[in-house]
């Protein structure tokens, strides 16, 4: 059964950061660890405002890979208001 209209969004939000969780390492851990891995770290931004937001990144190259309709591939550091983003 297909979802429509307003909760087609939120359904698509929550999938994709689902699969994200399930397909990050960093992001299943469930505490804070140290490691030796050489693996890229995803940053997390949850932004309160209703104001999108231009995230200052650590230097390299970033990828933002879920936004406020979910899943993305994008090279933007913008982070949508009200939503989290991860790069």
């Amino acid at each position: 059964m297909g979802r429509e209209g307003p909760q087609r969004r939120p359904f698509r939000y929550y999938r994709d950061a689902i699969a994200l969780r399930k397909n990050s390492p960093a992001l299943r851990l469930g505490k804070l660890q140290r490691r030796r891995a050489r693996q890229p770290r995803p940053v997390v931004v949850y932004n309160l405002t209703n104001n999108a937001y231009n995230v200052s990144l650590p230097a390299g190259t970033w990828r933002k890979v879920l936004g406020t309709n979910g899943a993305v591939d994008s090279t933007g550091t913008t982070a949508d208001g009200l939503a989290v983003t991860v790069f």
